[in-house]
């Protein structure tokens, strides 16, 4: 704002405190305008203000009482609000749970320690990791229990799985790697062919022993050959 603006500015607001209520509307929107730069503003301000203050003297008891009423309003708002989140436990950040308004002291305190590990994997906060771990014993008193024994359970499964079907998948990349040498040698000749088992020599010691190369190309062939097979259904059923 300019130093002529400042000076108009300030004259207006003297002005403003001896003159009646069109007066004072008129000197408080000049004021307006003039640190604004916007005379429409300025204008529609002034005649606001004055039409008030050309009102009964009356006019500071109904702004009292507007803020007093919206002050009430407001500390209303604020009591309701300081009951609900009184009503809520502390760890029940996701409602709709089973165990909502349950405090931890409720729940066998090793299985909720157990819980606490476990979800702990799914989510970097410790206080949702509680509550999902007391969702779950809410439902079932023994559940990290029984959750351990199935996952041993599973483990023991897959080991059994894995070594049943080694042998296959073993042959299976064998006979993959020797068709792709012989391609290989048949296109680029001796010199790709050597190429090619420096290659497969890496991969022996990458993965700890032929055989578990061998193996490994073998499961992969094999994702492979799973995952066309349900992009090709997906297509076909889209």
């Amino acid at each position: 704002m300019t130093a002529e603006h400042e000076s108009d500015l300030h004259h207006a607001i003297l002005r403003s405190s001896t003159r009646s209520g069109v007066a004072r509307g008129a000197a408080a929107g000049a004021a307006v305008g003039a640190l604004s730069r916007r005379p429409g503003t300025g204008a529609l301000v002034g005649s606001i203000i004055g039409g008030h203050a050309g009102r009964s003297a009356g006019h500071e008891h109904v702004l009292r009482d507007v803020v007093r009423e919206e002050r009430g309003r407001l500390k209303s708002e604020a009591k309701k609000t300081a009951a609900m989140l009184q009503k809520l436990s502390a760890s029940d950040i996701l409602h709709g749970g089973y165990a909502d308004g349950i405090p931890a002291s409720k729940f066998p305190a090793g299985q909720l320690a157990k819980g606490r590990k476990v979800e702990a994997e799914h989510t970097d906060c410790p206080e949702i990791a509680e509550e999902i771990a007391r969702d779950h014993l809410k439902e079932d008193p023994k559940y990290y229990t029984h959750l351990a024994k199935m996952e041993s359970q599973n483990k023991v499964a897959w080991a059994a799985l894995a070594a049943k079907v080694a042998p296959a998948l073993t042959n299976l990349g064998s006979k993959v790697v020797s068709g792709v040498g012989r391609g290989v040698k048949a296109v680029g000749g001796p010199a790709a062919s050597k190429s090619f088992g420096g290659l497969v020599s890496k991969g022996v010691q990458a993965s700890g022993g032929q055989q578990k190369l061998m193996r490994n190309v073998g499961a992969g062939v094999v994702g492979a050959g799973a995952l066309g097979a349900a992009y090709t259904a997906g297509r076909a059923t889209s």
